[in-house]
């Protein structure tokens, strides 16, 4: 390209106005500009090995690096602002909310993970092990065979169909 053709790269702030999930880019407004950019490619943070994928929303305050006319460069960010302000003011905290009401959050300080997940929460493994003492509040289901090394306190009734001494089956009446 010659220098006669050739635009220096400028960084603007605008409004994401369209998104195209599958080609990972969007359409930028930039008001003072009265200009709406060609598609530009959203900056991820690892697209190799450990990918990483996340898409704006429509009126995000989106950080560019771009030519004059807007037809070439990257969405390399986003901002919180006084309208749209950050979700915590911790500096201890990293936090991700999903926009659904499920929410991820670290405590770097307290060393404590909490996830408030408004759905379901599938976990598929070839092995779990939780170290430390466990807590379930709620109904428990167990399908397949279970192992316990230790002693079981019980407050509550406990039903069977049968239950094994040793090598001994017995049928519960």
């Amino acid at each position: 390209m010659s220098a006669e053709t050739h635009s220096p790269a400028l960084f603007k702030w605008g409004i994401v106005r369209e998104v195209d999930p599958e080609a990972v880019a969007v359409k930028v407004w930039f008001e003072e500009d009265e200009l709406l950019s060609w598609w530009l490619p959203v900056n991820q943070f690892s697209t190799l090995g450990i990918l990483f994928y996340v898409m704006p929303k429509l009126g995000a305050q989106a950080a560019v690096i771009c030519d004059d006319r807007a037809e070439d460069g990257m969405v390399v960010g986003f901002r919180y602002s006084q309208a749209d302000p950050g979700p915590v003011s911790d500096a201890a905290l990293v936090y991700l909310d999903m926009g659904d009401g499920t929410t991820l959050q670290y405590d770097t300080v307290a060393h404590a993970l909490t996830a408030v997940v408004n759905g379901t929460v599938d976990l598929t493994a070839t092995q779990t092990t939780i170290n430390g003492p466990v807590k379930i509040v709620g109904d428990l289901d167990v399908v397949g065979d279970t192992s316990i090394l230790g002693g079981v306190a019980v407050t509550g009734a406990v039903s069977a169909d049968s239950f094994a001494v040793g090598e001994t089956v017995l049928a519960v009446p």
